[in-house]
């Protein structure tokens, strides 16, 4: 899946092969030429290539306009990508709004105009599932999919994407995430069932180490493990696991 962009305000002309299968976009150049009534009213007119850049999926309309009288004589919409090729960019059409086959647009009578749009209907999005749309400060929308293990980000002048979990690292260095924690002084709780130090000489050091007095008694000890310290409420006393039984820490 790959992310869809719908905007506004992008036209230019385009010519077709005479199989009618392969649109190459002319910029506004060919529109001059035609002196295309609908180019003419637009105050400032962009090509399409230039408002969608290259390689990227976006909602395309096509016109194919009558040389002579300048009437609409046949209309697509749908989802499309523009790439380099040797006669210049091509408009490689994915899929049609309709589901329908790409139509042939080739005509003697007539020329292409190929514009960027925006949905009338909710159906006309792109968006297979796990997919959401981001509402962009240019008035443009672009439908983001979400692929297992990403999650939805912007970092520094990127457009909002989908960023995998193995990313994030490249993104936000490790000793970055390090310096983070270390300057937290808000309480952190975690409910993992187990915490490992496994370096031979790691050591717990705080100026206080509480046992939780609430959880343990004499009818409810953990599975025991040789090594382990925990808190009896009923005798309320220290007790540790020494391989064999539980035996109580005696104060003096």
């Amino acid at each position: 899946m790959s992310k869809v962009k719908y905007c506004k305000n992008g036209i230019e002309g385009a010519n077709v092969t005479k199989r009618g299968t392969r649109i190459i976009l002319q910029g506004h150049d060919l529109l001059l030429q035609r002196k295309d009534p609908l180019f003419k009213q637009l105050e400032q007119p962009r090509v399409t290539s230039g408002v969608v850049g290259m390689n990227n999926h976006f909602m395309y309309k096509i016109e194919q306009v009558s040389s002579s009288n300048y009437k609409v004589v046949k209309t697509e919409e749908g989802i499309g990508v523009i790439v380099q090729v040797d006669e210049g960019m091509e408009l490689i059409r994915i899929r049609t709004n309709k589901h329908a086959k790409p139509a042939n647009m080739y005509s003697n009578e007539t020329y292409l105009r190929v514009s960027t749009c925006m949905p009338t209907n909710i159906s006309d999005f792109e968006t297979p599932g796990d997919t959401v749309l981001i509402f962009n400060q240019d008035e443009s929308i672009t439908s983001v999919p979400l692929e297992p293990n990403t999650f939805l980000g912007r970092f520094l002048e990127e457009d909002i994407r989908a960023v995998p979990v193995s990313d994030l690292l490249e993104i936000i260095p490790y000793a970055d995430i390090l310096d983070y924690i270390q300057q937290q002084e808000a309480q952190l709780k975690l409910n993992t069932r187990r915490l490992d130090l496994t370096n031979d000489n790691a050591t717990v050091s705080a100026p206080i180490l509480r046992v939780t007095p609430d959880t343990y008694s004499d009818t409810n000890r953990p599975t025991p493990q040789q090594g382990m310290i925990i808190y009896n409420q009923d005798s309320q006393a220290l007790e540790y696991y020494d391989g064999e039984e539980w035996r109580s820490l005696v104060f003096v």
